[in-house]
């Protein structure tokens, strides 16, 4: 359940249910270690982010302040980020009721998307002069957190690997978190997004899936210039059907037998590197080392 303590009211417009929130948060345990905060302005969707900080939000004012106490089972427990043993306190404040589309545009400055291919348009290795490394391609498959997003934007624009989003997403590609957390690396990467997996495996049979099942190493696969390098969402990896299907084609990243997952933007940034070295990338890049 989530518990709301108002600490100011305030007298601006209210939020309803499907807005986009302007606030500033700080996330606390019980016990009042910080474990998130927003040190300047930042607009969520309300869709997109748990239910008890949804529910906790919606109805407040603009410059109203509230406390909200949330079971991490509501929406962070099941991520494997907190223990779902906590209490989570939040300190919300709301800037703005609602931010709107095109205001949201402006703060974040997301490239536009191509309708018909779905793709940010513009933006694409071949059309910059510091990417001339090998088409690899990273898949991400149903990405939960834009941060993760974010850093792995930056990693594909070093290493010239274009980024392949499957939905469903977990945010909106004008998530402010998303477009913090890739700087201006969105001009160096290509970047799609596709309805489904079968789409990206009908076009290269070089494809690996990262996954903690697996049972051959990352380093005992032979990468190509065109490799595909899949991996799974954040909270709940990859369908079993795909893992069942291709097991032959999974791999997975050593770690000590007691720990259960990496970061997915740091599992990416291991596999394509490795696949880099592989395939030679000091013929990869233009400025000498």
């Amino acid at each position: 359940a989530t518990s709301v303590q108002v600490l100011a009211e305030g007298k601006g417009s209210k939020v309803k249910e499907g807005d986009t929130p302007l606030i500033k948060y700080v996330g606390k345990f019980i016990d009042g270690k910080v474990f998130g905060e927003s040190k300047e302005e930042e607009s969520i969707s309300l869709d997109d982010t748990i239910a008890g900080f949804s529910k906790g939000i919606v109805g407040m004012h603009e410059g109203e302040k509230r406390k909200l106490y949330i079971h991490p089972e509501l929406g962070y427990g099941d991520s494997g980020f907190l223990p779902p043993s906590s209490l989570l306190e939040f300190e919300i404040e709301v800037v703005k009721a609602n931010v709107q589309n095109e205001e949201v545009e402006a703060l974040t400055k997301t490239p536009s998307i191509d309708k018909d291919s779905a793709e940010i348009a513009d933006h694409s290795p071949e059309k910059t002069e510091k990417s001339t490394a090998a088409p690899m391609k990273i898949v991400l498959y149903n990405p939960q957190i834009p941060q993760n997003t974010g850093n792995i934007i930056r990693t594909c624009s070093v290493t010239g690997a274009e980024l392949i989003l499957v939905k469903p997403l977990g945010f909106e590609l004008s998530d402010r978190k998303l477009k913090r957390a890739g700087l201006d690396y969105w001009d160096e990467v290509k970047i799609s997004v596709v309805d489904s997996l079968e789409e990206i495996l009908e076009e290269n049979d070089d494809f690996c899936f990262f996954s903690s099942k697996a049972t051959q190493w990352h380093t005992d696969r032979t990468y190509s210039k065109n490799s595909i390098l899949i991996f799974g969402s954040e909270t709940s990896g990859l369908p079993i059907e795909v893992m069942r299907k291709y097991q032959e084609k999974l791999i997975k990243i050593p770690m000590l037998a007691k720990q259960r997952c990496l970061n997915l933007s740091n599992a990416v940034s291991i596999g394509i590197y490795e696949a880099w070295r592989q395939v030679g990338f000091k013929e990869l890049i233009q400025q000498p080392v």
